[in-house]
């Protein structure tokens, strides 16, 4: 296998475990969250603090990849909701 194609796979595997880590500890204080609305009687979703959220995040990327981000996203954000419930 080409050298530098090694390395960029090796990279991502690097990337990946650290995501995978990261998306496991929001998902763990989404649930937290979730507990303290209840208590609070709170809807789950806040669609103005996803909005803030995705505008947050998306302007630390390059103009290229927003995009696909804003659809990962939206895929965690509705994960985080169903474990809010």
């Amino acid at each position: 296998i080409n050298m530098k194609l090694d390395k960029l796979r090796k990279e991502i595997e690097i990337i990946d475990k650290d995501l995978a880590l990261l998306i496991e500890k929001r998902l763990k204080i989404c649930q937290e969250i979730g507990e303290e609305k209840k208590k609070l009687n709170l809807p789950i979703f806040d669609a103005n603090r996803e909005q803030i959220l995705k505008e947050k995040n998306a302007s630390y990327l390059d103009n290229k990849y927003q995009e696909a981000y804003l659809n990962i996203l939206e895929k965690i954000f509705e994960e985080s909701k169903k474990l809010q419930k």
